[in-house]
């Protein structure tokens, strides 16, 4: 569900541009002020391409189609996307502008209670765009991480990264794989395919970095691509690295789930998203609120770009690239996250100075199926046998005697009285059968807790939790922060005896459904 904005304007805006927040391969990011006619100014951050990016047509297309996607999208820790529009000749994303520091500045002065709470927050944030509209970030890592005063959570560059022109760090001749190499999983290595498997791989080791002060691939390109082609071999470079480490039992177990080598045996985003969110409960120190409120928030110094101090209207009649949607969303069909990548073959590839070669070529294997059909006479159905007819009375006459002479003529007795016909027995009377009484609607009692009301809705009715509820499929929404009900993704098919706890959180803006049926 999007919430509209008032600042979202068909008509053209002005920008004051001021300080230069950083600069990537794609270009440079800066804080401004838009000014829409008439209306209130909104601080934002704009994404400013390079012009040699901005001349490819099929990375613009890309990035378009991303903007309209996330525009569509509303999570917490989602960015929001406001406009995709032309400054000084450039692309230019117009966003919200986060302030605070990145995770990699935040992650030594961290209680590991609130590192567990961002990585849940992530990824329920992963999980809604997965959802909403099938995206993979594809990037995921400390500096795209942001953290605020009030604890507020945000994933930068969603989206973009999946344009590969404009988010390939180590642009070579091969371009051969896209994102930051210590957190690449290993199937990233061997097939370009975006999944969402690959996401909660960057997740685990970004905690893992968060807990230990160190990241967890700390080798060499050419080493780390050595593992993704062997199993074993990464699973026992796994094995050392948490043995050195010594984690504890419970978080250990979550990371090496995270990072296995096998993106099925991998929790997807939404069950990384609960578990890490009941994790963090169970382990001591502050919370992510608390450690925020209590840190000091410097902001960055100020740094000059070439946009700096400047007021950029945007460039002319339709400069606007794309109007962005604010009507809500509708999900369309899921794909499978997690399936696992075909074996590809590889011959090598170069990225940031390195090169690592693989053996190439794998022999093509062609499987021929010969069908053969089988006729079969058909045999004759089994005969119906018919029902014997009913018995026919059939009444034979004397034989006819051969004629005599009259008798003499005497007086006729009286016929024979006919015998009085014996009356037919009456039948047993039968005990009519007992109609059944009616039962009663059956229905279970659904439990909530949380700090978001839950609702069950099926059709036009609706019942707030906790509550006695009507056995049968029911849908389950959450009025996450006190909003109104929005549908949570989530469905209850009661049955007589269940027990059933409904969990919502605004953090994660997630509900879980527990069962306590014995």
């Amino acid at each position: 569900m999007v919430r509209p904005e008032p600042y979202l304007t068909a008509r053209s805006c002005t920008f004051a541009v001021h300080s230069c927040l950083g600069r990537g391969g794609f270009g440079e990011v800066y804080q401004a002020t838009m000014m829409p006619p008439g209306g209130p100014s909104t601080e934002v951050a704009l994404k400013v391409l390079r012009r040699d990016v901005a001349a490819n047509a099929q990375a613009l297309e890309r990035l378009r189609d991303e903007a309209r996607s996330l525009a569509r999208l509303h999570h917490p820790a989602i960015l929001k996307v406001y406009r995709l529009v032309h400054l000084d000749g450039r692309p230019t994303l117009v966003s919200e502008l986060v302030e605070g520091a990145d995770l990699s500045a935040c992650m030594a002065d961290m209680s590991p209670r609130a590192l567990l709470e961002v990585i849940s927050i992530v990824a329920a944030a992963l999980h809604e765009a997965l959802t909403a509209d099938a995206l993979v970030h594809r990037d995921v890592k400390p500096p795209n991480i942001r953290l605020g005063p009030r604890g507020i959570v945000k994933l930068l560059d969603f989206g973009i990264a999946r344009t590969d022109a404009l988010t390939r760090e180590a642009q070579t001749e091969t371009d051969a794989i896209i994102g930051s190499p210590p957190y690449l999983a290993p199937e990233r290595f061997l097939d370009s395919q975006a999944r969402s498997a690959s996401d909660v791989f960057a997740l685990g080791v970004t905690l893992f970095e968060g807990l230990f002060g160190e990241r967890m691939f700390d080798v060499s390109i050419s080493v780390q691509a050595s593992y993704a082609v062997d199993a074993g071999r990464y699973d026992a470079f796994i094995a050392q690295r948490l043995d050195a480490l010594s984690p504890e039992p419970r978080v250990r177990g979550f990371i090496e789930a995270m990072v296995a080598y096998d993106p099925a045996a991998r929790p997807t985003v939404r069950e990384v998203a609960i578990r890490g969110d009941g994790l963090s409960e169970e382990l001591g120190g502050d919370t992510l609120r608390r450690w925020a409120k209590a840190r000091s928030w410097r902001p960055p110094p100020p740094r000059a770009g070439e946009l700096t101090g400047r007021t950029l209207p945007e460039d002319g009649p339709g400069s606007r690239i794309a109007d962005l949607p604010t009507a809500p969303y509708t999900r369309p069909p899921l794909p499978n996250p997690l399936t696992k990548p075909p074996s590809t073959s590889w011959t090598g590839f170069l990225l940031g100075g390195m090169t690592f070669a693989a053996a190439s070529g794998v022999a093509a294997l062609g499987i021929a199926v010969v069908a053969a059909l089988v006729w079969r006479s058909s045999l004759p159905g089994p005969q119906t046998q018919r029902p014997a007819p009913d018995p026919v009375l059939v009444v034979v006459p004397p034989p006819v005697p051969d004629p005599v002479p009259a008798p003499e003529p005497v007086a006729p007795s009286p016929a024979p009285k006919p015998a009085s016909p014996r009356p037919a027995p009456l039948p047993e009377p039968v005990a009519p059968r007992p109609t059944p009484a009616p039962q009663a609607a059956t229905s279970v009692y659904v439990d909530s807790v949380g700090d978001s009301v839950a609702v069950l809705a099926r059709g036009t009715e609706r019942v707030t939790l906790p509550a006695t509820v009507a056995v049968g499929r029911w849908a389950v929404l959450a009025a996450f922060g006190g909003g109104s009900p929005v549908d949570a993704g989530r469905s209850l098919d009661l049955r007589i005896g269940d027990r059933r706890t409904v969990r919502c959180s605004s953090k994660m803006r997630l509900c879980d459904v527990e069962d306590r049926t014995p």
